[in-house]
C-alpha cells in the first residue's frame, strides 16, 4: 500500500513541477523531476525494469503524437515561456511518461477494464489540461476540452492494455 501511495504522490509532484515550472518559464523543471523519480520508480515498481521502460517509452511516443495532433489542430498551444520541444512540449511528454508509471500501481484499477479506462480518461484528461491552462502552462483553443476528452477516451485504454500485458519470458540460453 505504501508503494501505491508513494507512486501516486510522486506522480503528483512531477505533475506539479511540470505545470508550475512551465507556467513560470521553467519548462525543464518537470523533466528534471521526472528524471529524478524514474530510477526510484524502476527500483520500487516490482516488475522487470525493461518491461516497465517499454511501457514508458510507448506512453511518451503516444503522448507526443496525440498532443502534437492537438497542437496542429489548433486546440493546444504553449506560451513562449512554456515551450521546450517541437510541436508539443517536452514536459508534456514527460507527463505522459510519468502517468504511465502509475498504471501498474496507483492507477491499476484500469487494468483489464477498458470501459473504466475510457471513462476515466475522457473525464480526467480534460481536467488535467484545464488545470494546466489555469496555471498558465498551456493554452486551450475553442473545442479543446472536447478534443482532449476524445484523445484520452482512446489513449488511456491503450495505455492500460499495454500496462496489463505480461512481461516477456526470457529465453533460455542455448547450450
Amino acid at each position: 500500500m505504501t508503494t501505491v501511495l508513494g507512486n501516486g504522490l510522486a506522480f503528483y509532484v512531477v505533475w506539479a513541477a511540470a505545470a508550475y515550472g512551465a507556467a513560470r518559464g521553467l519548462p525543464w523543471l518537470g523533466v528534471v523531476a521526472l528524471l529524478l523519480w524514474l530510477p526510484l520508480h524502476l527500483r520500487a515498481c516490482g516488475v522487470d525494469w525493461r518491461h516497465e521502460l517499454r511501457l514508458l517509452a510507448a506512453a511518451g511516443a503516444l503522448g507526443y503524437g496525440a498532443d502534437s495532433a492537438l497542437v496542429l489542430g489548433g486546440w493546444l498551444d504553449f506560451p513562449e515561456h512554456a515551450r521546450l520541444g517541437w510541436l508539443t512540449a517536452l514536459w508534456m511528454v514527460g507527463l505522459w511518461v510519468g502517468f504511465a508509471a502509475t498504471l501498474r500501481h496507483s492507477f491499476r484499477l484500469v487494468l483489464g477494464r477498458p470501459l473504466v479506462a475510457a471513462l476515466l480518461g475522457a473525464s480526467g484528461g480534460p481536467f488535467s489540461y484545464f488545470a494546466g491552462e489555469r496555471l498558465g502552462a498551456l493554452s486551450l483553443g475553442e473545442g479543446a476540452l472536447f478534443a482532449v476528452s476524445v484523445e484520452w477516451l482512446f489513449a488511456l485504454p491503450v495505455l492500460a492494455w499495454l500496462a496489463g500485458r505480461p512481461a516477456p519470458v526470457a529465453r533460455a540460453a542455448a547450450a
